[in-house]
């Protein structure tokens, strides 16, 4: 009866996959955007702790602006992106919270690595002011 309870448990915050078509229905903006610097906190939401500066390659949906602040990391590890290195270029779909930062429609899955680098170090960063060597 325990592993059973500890497994529902484990289980109750996996963020359920959308379809493409969901996520950029129920989005602000849709954008490939650049990571250009990363923050531990942002005054705008105390939860946040974890901000990416992005610097909007193209708008595809919305008018997110030249740039916007994504939370990456907001203390609820389903939620947390995989992302955010500074250099790298993602595809991002985002709602606009009520703060004015941005933040996935979809978890880990409305944030993605669309594999093009504009970083000339062979490091990432993984959390402000950690670096993490690159794997080839």
């Amino acid at each position: 009866m325990a592993a059973l309870l500890s497994s529902a448990t484990a289980t109750s915050y996996d963020v359920p996959k959308r379809s493409l078509d969901d996520q950029v229905h129920s989005a602000d903006v849709v954008s490939i955007g650049v990571v250009v610097s990363l923050s531990k906190h942002d005054s705008r939401d105390p939860a946040a702790y974890g901000i990416a500066k992005v610097n909007i390659i193209k708008a595809l949906k919305g008018d997110p602006g030249a740039a916007i602040d994504v939370v990456y990391r907001n203390g609820i590890s389903e939620q947390d992106l995989d992302c955010c290195a500074v250099g790298k270029t993602y595809f991002l779909v985002l709602r606009r919270t009520h703060s004015g930062l941005y933040e996935s429609v979809n978890g880990r899955y409305g944030v993605l690595d669309i594999g093009l680098s504009n970083s000339s170090t062979r490091e990432a960063t993984s959390w402000p002011g950690n670096p993490m060597k690159k794997l080839d």
